[in-house]
């Protein structure tokens, strides 16, 4: 128990410890573990070069516990260090897949979405490894679309074809990242 204890202090030291404060901006984060430790994660972070620039990823490891808190640790560096070289969504997530395929010798992997939002001027530049489409809420039209996966899962295939695609957000717009936790709630 105190080393499960322990590896969700340190798992949880790997998620953000509060959302970004941006001007302009509003962002929220809400995180459940199905059990003491888990591999689900999500990221908020400044990216190089031009002022504005945020890395934002939400992901989702196939397995619950201390196996796939272990490669939550493993995908969530890997992701992260990719972005931090300045490399695209397209690439990031391509990259990862790579290195994830390389290094794990387990047969887990994971679904992503890893975007690159441009807090100047609203846009969203993202790629979706198999992840649960998020959501896209349009405040002048009072409708939500979801942006769907544009490649497979990350860690299954060699190579990967990772496709992005760009949205501007507008004021009031608003989008909503999840994993299946949300959608396989047996309960309130």
């Amino acid at each position: 128990e105190e080393e499960l204890e322990v590896s969700r202090q340190i798992q949880m030291s790997m998620l953000p410890s509060e959302p970004p404060r941006i001007a302009g901006w509003e962002f929220a984060a809400y995180f459940e573990a199905a059990r003491q430790v888990g591999g689900d994660f999500y990221d908020l972070f400044s990216l190089p070069g031009e002022p504005g620039r945020l890395g934002v990823v939400i992901a989702d490891v196939s397995d619950k516990g201390v196996p796939a808190a272990l490669f939550m640790a493993l995908s969530r560096t890997t992701i992260r260090n990719i972005a931090l070289r300045g490399r695209a969504p397209a690439e990031v997530l391509s990259w990862a897949n790579r290195y994830i395929q390389e290094d794990s010798q387990s047969d887990m992997f994971l679904s992503a979405f890893y975007a690159e939002l441009n807090t100047n001027t609203g846009q969203l530049i993202y790629a979706n490894a198999g992840h649960n489409p998020p959501f896209l809420w349009r405040h002048d039209e009072s409708r939500f679309y979801r942006l769907p996966p544009s490649s497979p899962i990350l860690g299954v295939l060699p190579d990967l074809d990772v496709t992005v695609s760009i949205v501007d957000l507008a004021v009031g717009d608003a989008l909503i990242l999840y994993t299946d936790g949300v959608t396989e709630a047996l309960n309130a």
